[in-house]
């Protein structure tokens, strides 16, 4: 199946869908993130091509969210469906690309399928390519996994890893990242070269620092609490140092076990409920 998710959608969505033929996907689902009623008349037009089935509710829940809805779907009313190929529909991504992902999961049922683009070209601008380089680091460093794009929409899900995209954290941009830091360890990974297409972001919804945020919530939270930790560490033990006991080596004993075990109990509580949310 073809997942597109779609907020507040341009006029460019019809001419894109429109090259889809019947034999392409078994189904394609197209998702209205609550784009409202000025856009309706796009949504009809889309369900009036008898292409692609549309998902609507009213209120903008998230990229996330509207993956994990046409992904609960899919897994309860098309048990036939074993594997999904996700697509923006903005278009960064074009129809042959599409068709690779696909063939790809065809030809490696198992795995997790990335569309890879490059951002070494002369017209990828400036602040995409260090972002880019900035996510593949944090990526690598965290799961020892080299990905040339962390931040590709196009990728193609086997239906073994539909459970974990449904309890993956997140309901907007930051859920593409989460899922993807955890289906590594579960599933083996293929890149697969596509397009680079930039048009200057006219139809995107990525708010680059609110966003960004978003996504490297985690690290950003772990980063906050690891320092706090070694101050109240530090802290704890210039006090105990001075108050303990006389003999300087029973002192530093005393200040370092003590402090170690309350800067260890507030790291473990803060990583725990705050900055993982995971049991």
């Amino acid at each position: 199946a073809l997942l597109i998710p779609i907020y507040q959608p341009s006029e460019k969505v019809l001419p894109f869908l429109e090259q889809f033929q019947p034999g392409d996907f078994s189904r394609m689902i197209v998702v209205d993130d609550g784009s409202g009623s000025n856009y309706q008349t796009i949504f009809n037009a889309i369900k009036a091509t008898n292409r692609s089935e549309v998902i609507s509710y009213p209120q903008n829940g998230g990229k996330g969210h509207d993956l994990k809805t046409a992904i609960r779907y899919i897994a309860d009313h098309c048990p036939e469906i074993q594997g999904i190929v996700t697509a923006d529909g903005d278009g960064q991504h074009s129809y042959p690309d599409i068709l690779k992902i696909r063939d790809s999961l065809n030809a490696h049922p198992t795995s997790l399928i990335m569309g890879v683009r490059n951002f070494n070209g002369k017209d990828v601008p400036h602040h995409n390519k260090v972002g880019n380089k900035l996510s593949a680091c944090y990526f690598r460093l965290a799961t020892h996994v080299k990905l040339g794009d962390t931040q590709t929409g196009l990728r193609g899900i086997p239906v073994s890893l539909f459970p974990l995209a449904l309890a993956s954290r997140g309901e907007r941009y930051e859920y593409e990242m989460n899922f993807l830091m955890e289906a590594v360890r579960e599933a083996p990974l293929e890149q697969v070269a596509i397009q680079t297409i930039y048009d200057g972001n006219k139809s995107s919804h990525f708010h680059p620092i609110r966003d960004s945020i978003r996504i490297y919530k985690t690290p950003l939270l772990y980063i906050i609490v690891a320092l706090l930790s070694e101050v109240i560490d530090l802290g704890f033990f210039t006090l105990f140092t001075t108050i303990g006991p006389s003999e300087i080596v029973y002192k530093i004993l005393v200040a370092t076990i003590t402090s170690r075990l309350l800067s260890g109990a507030f790291n473990f509580t803060l990583e725990y409920f705050l900055v993982f949310e995971n049991e």
